[in-house]
């Protein structure tokens, strides 16, 4: 049973070695921070057994320098505090950052895992006292994949399998239980909540306005699906659909 105001070890998951990019970074890392913020012991933990992207290459590579001198950068910049508190594990293999051992210890002790955006894999060493907190970051898309199992969606049985091995289930989707939702609940006991912002880091965004005929930008990628994205006979899309409007 987790107390009020309890200070509480939580590792956070999360896919940013395997995208070392500044929108996907903040994803993630808006929890290690705002979290530790908030005085918990927190670590963050990444194991998606996935090849990493190099953004200067343009593709995935087995070498993860660029991605671990991401990572390296990102701590020592703006959490120094927390610069021996990342664990990146490369194809379930080679290690970087914390030890093995260093976090199969943290692990073990932890209060909760937070598994943001279902991206990590649920790690063995999980003691058996420790909260698995699925965190919905993608609502519609998520629950319709996990109600059609699309084919063309790589290891989707397995994805919908380790959704299903979480104790908690948050999501952003804040209308979920209302009348007018298509969004398939399945058989989750969702949990509304918003994303975390920690506002010092973007001070700089905050303060200044952009002006008026600035580009329309993104953090995020414009068109992602590998497939279509039906249900009950609707297509959805990415963003790249509407942004057809704005094209002149």
């Amino acid at each position: 049973m987790i107390r009020p105001n309890q200070k509480l070890r939580i590792i956070v998951g999360g896919l940013v070695g395997q995208f070392p990019l500044g929108g996907v970074a903040w994803d993630y890392f808006h929890y290690v921070l705002g979290l530790h913020e908030l005085g918990h012991d927190v670590y963050y933990h990444e194991d998606t057994w996935v090849w990493p992207f190099h953004p200067g290459l343009r593709y995935a590579t087995d070498d993860p320098a660029y991605t671990v001198d991401f990572f390296q950068g990102f701590f020592r910049k703006y959490a120094p505090q927390l610069e021996k508190k990342w664990h990146y594990v490369l194809c379930h293999e080679k290690h970087f950052g914390m030890s093995k051992d260093e976090f199969r210890d943290i692990a073990q002790s932890a209060d909760i895992f937070l598994n943001v955006s279902g991206a990590c894999f649920v790690p063995n060493e999980l003691g058996p006292r420790c909260i698995k907190v699925f965190l919905d970051t993608d609502p519609g898309y998520n629950q319709i994949m996990l109600n059609e199992k699309f084919a063309w969606s790589q290891n989707v049985e397995r994805w919908c399998d380790l959704v299903a091995n979480h104790d908690r289930h948050l999501t952003y989707a804040e209308n979920i239980y209302g009348e007018d939702c298509l969004v398939p609940r399945l058989k989750y006991d969702w949990r509304p909540t918003r994303c975390v912002v920690t506002l010092p880091e973007w001070s700089s965004a905050r303060d200044a306005s952009p002006p008026d005929d600035a580009a329309l930008t993104t953090v995020m990628t414009w068109d992602w699906f590998k497939g279509p994205l039906t249900f009950n006979g609707v297509e959805y899309f990415g963003k790249s659909t509407e942004f057809e409007k704005f094209l002149d």
